[in-house]
């Protein structure tokens, strides 16, 4: 079958064997496979690729020591186990809306002050945050000398 990586910069089209090799350290990035019935291509997994193994340790490698053949392993992972170990509660989560809401406002506070030069832990004179509005005129600014003898 014909491959292409989404994810990779100007992929070539590869087959199968190639595209394991290549993603070998990549196993997350998002394939296309040409369907000859369909004449298009079709977004999955590298995960979907028969013949994909994802070696956990080893630096992507196999393991040495390992004489079995590789074969899938499904991990199946209920609520009820995460549940018990107390990994996953099913209490209601706290509104963090305030919270949110707070953080927002200092971001945007810390924002302006470092788009308009000034030091946020000194006092501010006001207005100076504001953002002069490009298209009004300022003298000094975007207005010619002696604009004022212009009629």
């Amino acid at each position: 079958a014909a491959h292409r990586c989404f994810d990779c910069y100007q992929s070539p089209i590869v087959r199968t064997e190639c595209l394991l090799q290549e993603h070998k350290y990549n196993p997350f990035h998002r394939i296309e496979t040409w369907s000859f019935k369909w004449r298009i291509w079709k977004r999955g997994e590298l995960g979907t690729v028969v013949g994909f193994t994802l070696n956990l340790g080893h630096g992507g490698n196999r393991c040495q020591a390992n004489r079995l053949p590789p074969r899938p392993t499904t991990i199946s992972v209920t609520v009820c186990y995460l549940r018990h170990t107390s990994i996953w509660t099913l209490t209601v989560s706290q509104d963090r809306h305030r919270e949110l809401n707070n953080t927002m406002r200092e971001s945007m506070f810390l924002r302006g002050t470092r788009r308009a030069g000034v030091e946020p832990t000194k006092n501010l004179e006001p207005r100076s945050l504001a953002v002069l509005c490009p298209a009004c005129p300022h003298p000094g600014i975007n207005m010619e000398s002696g604009w004022e003898a212009l009629p």
